[in-house]
């Protein structure tokens, strides 16, 4: 009965520490994104697709300090410190989404903290943390890239002297350069801000002193010479450098403009059926006359295409925004590379509450035109962002797609503006608020699942990984040609770490995946098949080890009496590694 006496008097002084200091709602904040991904280790896989990718480039990282300035080379680098933590793969590759987490999380809640009231800025950080669209996103890369824009939008709520636009304007040059390459719209944005406020805005009918000018050059020469240091020493360490990088650069481009085309047409016209990822080029040169076309050549050799794939996109943007929001969508078609809930009514209703939200505190903040001067003159930094935020959304929606990764910092903002105008309304209230985000950060705390009980699945990437690298050094020929099966290019990358004595050599073989069997006649021996193919190497995994024991004519090549050498134990019943002698 004491026990339950002392609530009352432990829930106010909760309500009282959340309203005088930080301390509670990052603790909470913390327990919630640490609970989220509890576990992760044990029951996620290895991430597949352009994360392996990166890890070649964090391998360099540890090797030698090496990078790709054309290649997030501030992520990379990052990666590769925490390979150098854990000295393994799974370890680094778990442990740096971990962080990424984890730090979103708190800075979300910094961002927060500095736009609200304690109670609202928690109960809208929490709302970030939970969204497994967030903490579970497909690629790593996108959610890093959230954190030196948070950086950002927190200095831009912060204040409004030169020396902060000068901070400002140094890390969006950072972020344009050394993590995400559309970020130079913000920055162009920012910058001409920066131009029209020293000169024509409230400083610039300040007499041009001396003590004017030295505050302009600290303030702005300071912050961007070291921006200019730390991009100048990424690119001296860069494995491509000029005149590599412009060739490099435009190859980077027309990758990505074919496969985001194919996917997007693939979604139109469900009778194509070649993969968007590996064999984009045929429909791109029937197309637009090329396998490879630029945006621009896109648009100059079918502008009518070329119009549908942003039509499309465009189409997407409400389906988008509400699995970047509430983690499903109402809508039936993806908006995303990775599954998602469809067809959720609570979307559409949790929609609506939001614009309804936003419509009334828009009314109320305008209704008292004052205080709303204020606010807008002393948030003025934070709403140019966001007009940068916004105008490059629509370049990255139209050409790319409303991905809710690449939507990450425009996403905040949002949560920010409905969490503001919730405040607005609630502004009477503050004291419940305070209570109710309490309650709601402990029930989080006591009640949310940990990462395994929700979200465990099968790791057959990490399984084939382990099973290959105690093989690496009979891999490392250049001129190795392996049938890998599944993952064979996220196999490819992280073989790269080595395990084994030889670490100094790096493995260069070229992979393929099982798809090069359709072309096998099940009449011919599978070993011959192979041998004339050129494949020095030959991975049968668990998933289609069953399927050739089934095959007579895969069974001189299974029982080892062909040029193909079996190197695993065969204790090893489900797989199996073959080198040819």
């Amino acid at each position: 009965m004491g026990g339950l006496q002392a609530l009352p008097l432990a829930f106010m002084r909760a309500r009282t520490a959340l309203r005088t200091g930080p301390a509670l709602s990052y603790a909470i904040v913390f327990l919630v994104a640490a609970k989220t991904v509890w576990g992760m280790w044990l029951y996620r896989d290895l991430t597949f697709g352009d994360t392996s990718s990166y890890f070649t480039t964090a391998n360099r990282w540890f090797e030698g300090f090496k990078d790709n300035i054309l290649w997030s080379p501030l992520y990379t680098s990052f990666y590769g410190e925490m390979l150098r933590v854990t000295h393994d793969v799974y370890g680094a590759t778990n442990l740096h989404r971990i962080v990424i987490v984890l730090a979103a999380a708190i800075g979300v809640l910094a961002l927060m903290r500095r736009l609200m009231s304690p109670g609202m800025a928690l109960l809208i950080a929490l709302w970030w943390a939970v969204m497994p669209i967030n903490f579970d996103t497909l690629y790593e890369v996108h959610l890093f890239a959230l954190l030196p824009m948070l950086v950002v939008l927190i200095l831009a709520c912060s204040a409004t002297r030169p020396l902060h636009r000068g901070i400002i304007l140094a890390l969006l040059l950072v972020i344009t350069v050394l993590v995400r390459n559309e970020t130079s719209i913000v920055l162009a944005i920012f910058a001409t801000f920066c131009a029209y406020e020293e000169f024509f805005g409230p400083s610039g009918a300040e007499p041009r002193t001396t003590t004017w000018w030295r505050a302009r050059l600290a303030g702005y020469a300071v912050p961007l010479a070291l921006a200019c240091a730390l991009i100048g020493g990424a690119y001296a360490q860069s494995l491509v450098k000029y005149p590599q990088t412009s060739g490099a650069a435009q190859s980077k481009h027309t990758l990505n403009m074919c496969q985001v085309y194919a996917f997007g047409y693939s979604q139109r016209h469900p009778e194509y059926t070649a993969s968007p990822w590996t064999e984009c080029q045929p429909l791109m040169k029937a197309t637009f006359g090329a396998d490879q076309p630029s945006l621009a050549e896109m648009l100059k050799a079918n502008p009518g295409a070329t119009l549908r794939h942003f039509a499309w996109n465009a189409s997407l943007v409400v389906n988008g925004f509400q699995v970047a929001l509430f983690n499903a969508m109402s809508g039936s078609v993806n908006p995303d590379y990775a599954p998602v809930q469809g067809q959720e009514r609570y979307a559409a209703v949790l929609s609506l509450i939001c614009a309804a939200l936003l419509a009334a505190g828009a009314w109320r903040f305008q209704s008292d035109r004052p205080a709303m001067r204020d606010v807008l003159v002393r948030h003025r930094h934070f709403l140019v962002i966001l007009v940068g935020l916004a105008c490059t959304i629509c370049v990255v929606v139209v050409t790319q797609r409303p991905r809710p990764s690449y939507l990450f910092a425009f996403t905040v903002c949002i949560m920010a503006l409905v969490g503001m105008s919730a405040d607005l309304l609630t502004r009477g209230i503050r004291e419940a608020i305070n209570g109710i985000a309490i309650v709601a950060g402990a029930a989080l705390v006591l009640l949310l699942p940990f990462y395994q009980q929700t979200y465990a699945s099968p790791r057959p990437l990490r399984a084939n990984l382990a099973r290959l690298q105690p093989y690496q050094s009979l891999l490392a020929a250049p001129d190795n040609k392996l049938l890998i099966g599944d993952y064979a290019g996220e196999l490819a990358g992280y073989l790269q770490y080595r395990t084994d004595a030889a670490s100094n050599v790096r493995l260069a073989f070229k992979t393929y995946d099982y798809s090069v069997l359709t072309d096998w006649d099940r009449q011919q021996p599978l070993d011959a098949f192979l041998e004339r193919r050129g494949f020095t190497a030959i991975f049968v995994q668990p998933r289609v080890m069953p399927e050739l024991q089934a095959l007579p004519a895969a069974k001189a090549l299974l029982d080892g009496e062909t040029r193909y050498r079996r190197v695993n134990s065969l204790v090893d019943r489900d797989w199996a590694l073959y080198i040819r002698q």
